[in-house]
C-alpha cells in the first residue's frame, strides 16, 4: 500500500458513478451525539473499538457520523466500496503513516493550501497531461498545509461509523504545529473536521444520485465553507457569552 496504489486508484476518477462499485446505492448520512453510543446497553464490537480511543474522552469529539446504504436490496456497503467512495471523494485511502487507533481503515485529504510554494502551478501542469489526476495532485498526495483525517469503523449492523478531524500536515516545516498535531493527544479539530466530512458526504450523495462526479471545486468550496462556518460560530459564541456576562 502507498503512493503507487493511490495513483492506480485515481485512474478512474473521471468515470461516472453508474460505472463504479457502489452504483445504485443510496447513501444515508446521519450525525449523532457520541452519548448515543456511550450510553448504549448493548455495545457492538466495532462500537467498543471506537470507545477504546475515539469516543473514550482522549479526543475532544462530540459528534460522530453514521453512514449506511438505504437501498436495502443491494445489501450493506463493503470495505472495498467504502474505499472506492472515499477515494472518489478525494481521500488518500492508502495511507502509510496514519494510525488506525483500532479503526478498520483511515483516510486523509490535504486541505487549506500547500506548504510548497508554487505547487498549484506544478499540479495544473500535471492535470493538463492527465485530467484524471486532479484530485490525486490537489488533495490525495498534495503537500497540504492541513489534513482532513478520518477513521472508519465497520459496524455489525451494516452501518459505518466515521470520526473526522483536521490536523497540521506532517510535511509542514512548522515543527511546533506538527508535534502538537501528531504527538500530543486531543489536539485535532473535530468540530471543523466533522463539519467538513458531513458536507462532503452529503454533496457526494447528491452527485451520486445525479450520476455526477464530486469535483475538486466541490471539495474546495466545502472545506472553505467549513472554516468560515466554524469561525462564524466561534464569533457568535463569543458575542453571546459576552452578552450573558453583562
Amino acid at each position: 500500500m502507498g503512493i503507487v496504489d493511490t495513483i492506480v486508484r485515481s485512474k478512474d476518477d473521471l468515470v461516472k458513478p453508474n460505472k463504479k462499485s457502489y452504483a445504485g446505492y443510496l447513501l444515508d448520512v446521519t450525525l449523532v451525539d457520541i452519548s448515543k453510543i456511550q450510553e448504549k446497553v448493548t455495545i457492538l464490537p466495532a462500537e467498543q473499538r471506537a470507545l477504546d480511543h475515539e469516543l473514550s474522552g482522549k479526543e475532544p469529539i462530540q459528534k460522530i457520523i453514521i453512514l449506511k446504504n438505504s437501498h436495502k436490496s443491494l445489501g450493506r456497503l463493503t470495505t472495498n466500496q467504502m474505499k472506492d467512495i472515499l477515494d472518489d471523494m478525494g481521500f488518500n485511502v492508502d495511507t502509510i503513516f496514519s494510525s488506525l487507533h483500532y479503526a478498520d481503515t483511515a483516510a486523509v485529504m490535504n486541505i487549506n493550501g500547500f506548504v510548497i510554494p508554487g505547487w498549484i502551478y506544478f499540479a495544473k501542469l500535471l492535470i493538463k497531461l492527465n485530467p484524471s489526476w486532479e484530485k490525486l495532485v490537489l488533495t490525495k498526495l498534495a503537500p497540504g498545509r492541513e489534513r482532513l483525517h478520518i477513521r472508519v469503523f465497520e459496524m455489525n449492523d451494516g452501518n459505518w461509523l466515521i470520526a473526522a478531524h483536521t490536523d497540521w500536515n506532517w510535511m509542514s516545516l512548522n515543527l511546533k504545529k506538527v508535534i502538537h498535531s501528531h504527538i500530543e493527544q486531543g489536539t485535532g479539530n473535530y468540530a471543523i473536521g466533522t463539519r467538513m466530512m458531513v458536507a462532503l458526504l452529503n454533496t457526494f450523495k447528491d452527485r451520486l444520485e445525479q450520476n455526477k462526479i464530486l469535483s475538486y471545486k466541490d471539495i474546495l468550496n466545502i472545506t472553505r465553507w467549513a472554516y468560515f462556518q466554524e469561525m462564524a460560530d466561534q464569533m457568535l459564541l463569543l458575542l453571546y457569552g459576552n452578552s450573558k456576562k453583562r
